[in-house]
């Protein structure tokens, strides 16, 4: 299943009652693995795959390495929340191929 735009998969809420959730929970129950691929960077990609519920239903993200960070500026300084919100608690993290 590909999304053509955010608005497709917007959280209004519970996960539970957006279409591409039920979708993807109901293949994962039947015991398929789930992958996602995106361009976006894994410290972006992160954050919306708990946004919007689905860290636990994707099995594996794929997406490009981050970018280093200005001279000056360090992770601490822009996070406000613990570690552990930022990171995927279920989903598995995967570099693209090639990078």
């Amino acid at each position: 299943m590909r999304l053509k735009t955010t608005a497709q998969y917007q959280s209004t809420g519970d996960p539970r009652n957006n279409a591409v959730f039920r979708c993807l929970w109901e293949l994962k129950k039947k015991g398929t693995k789930i992958v996602a691929y995106t361009e976006s960077m894994g410290f972006y990609s992160a954050f919306r795959l708990k946004r919007f519920g689905l860290d636990g239903v994707i099995d594996v993200l794929f997406s490009p390495q981050d970018h280093d960070l200005p001279a000056g500026v360090s992770v601490e300084n822009l996070r406000r929340l613990p570690d552990e919100f930022y990171e995927l608690q279920v989903a598995l993290l995967r570099g693209s191929p090639g990078d």
